[in-house]
């Protein structure tokens, strides 16, 4: 970074996409189109066949990119210290790239969902951080409402079954009315901000989440592939209780209607991944 001049210095845009498939895009070869603009900026860029993740989690895998370091380094091998480690502000030691801009007068800013919100380190290095409140979160319901149940050890079938059909009902509220963290919402915070610093230089970072379940990109993009020409596996899989271990099944907190189709939930991802490449393409 020292090596930076001050004059003519480039503005940079960083978009990061939760829980998206490098084979269920075009430029890897996918046979829906997914992902148009993201592959127009292939054909003028560089594409990686190799990436590998620091974390296993959202918490720990953004956490780490910020920081540009290693998960044993902040005690994030697992996905509960992970959450732990983000609610806090690591030492002053750890610079991260964002407060480096900062010292060569870049303008720094980050749009992103809830699961971010309470990132210390995040809040710290940007000049300017917006994200959406955990209430209005998709994500956040479940794994808060399962914390309280063990710690309190309400161990009780039916007991846990009513509560998580209601947070069910609570999300699938949520994810049909809240824009609160959705692809567009992002976007139009990020590129108002674009007009107000586009004489820059600038650093922006947005992170999409509409790519992870619990899917609901909205119309049309939820039917644009729904019984197309390429899934027709007519597999089936039965949906599985939060407290089981989700793998040959489809977790009830994502379970729409009692749809048991693989084809369906493969299409909502989908259309998921073409919202957001929507989105792409505005910015850019």
């Amino acid at each position: 970074m020292d090596k930076i001049n001050s004059g003519n210095l480039p503005s940079i845009i960083l978009l990061s996409i939760d829980s998206l498939r490098a084979d269920h895009l075009g430029c890897y070869g996918y046979k829906r189109n997914t992902s148009p603009n993201i592959d127009n900026i292939v054909n003028e860029g560089l594409i990686f066949t190799q990436a590998v993740s620091n974390g296993t989690s959202t918490d720990s895998s953004i956490m780490i990119s910020i920081l540009t370091s290693y998960v044993f380094k902040h005690n994030m091998l697992g996905r509960l210290s992970s959450k732990v480690e983000a609610l806090k502000d690591p030492l002053p030691e750890f610079i991260t790239f964002p407060e480096l801009l900062n010292n060569k007068n870049y303008r720094t800013a980050f749009f992103g969902p809830a699961i971010i919100a309470s990132f210390k380190v995040f809040m710290r290095s940007f000049n300017f951080f917006s994200a959406c409140p955990a209430y209005l979160s998709k994500n956040m319901l479940f794994p808060l409402a399962r914390y309280f149940l063990d710690k309190y050890n309400i161990r009780f079938g039916i007991i846990r079954k009513i509560i998580f059909v209601m947070l069910k009902k609570i999300t699938t509220i949520i994810l049909r009315y809240s824009k609160g963290e959705r692809a567009d919402f992002v976007t139009d915070k990020a590129t108002r901000w674009i007009k107000e610093n586009k004489s820059g230089p600038f650093f922006l970072w947005l992170h999409y989440l509409d790519t992870h379940a619990p899917y609901g990109p909205p119309e049309p993009f939820n039917k644009i592939f729904l019984k197309d020409d390429i899934y027709h596996t007519g597999q089936k899989l039965p949906i599985l209780h939060i407290d089981k271990v989700y793998a040959g099944g489809i977790p009830d907190s994502i379970a729409e209607n009692n749809i048991t189709d693989v084809d369906y939930y493969i299409s909502q991802y989908d259309g998921a991944i073409r919202f957001i490449d929507e989105q792409v393409g505005k910015i850019m």
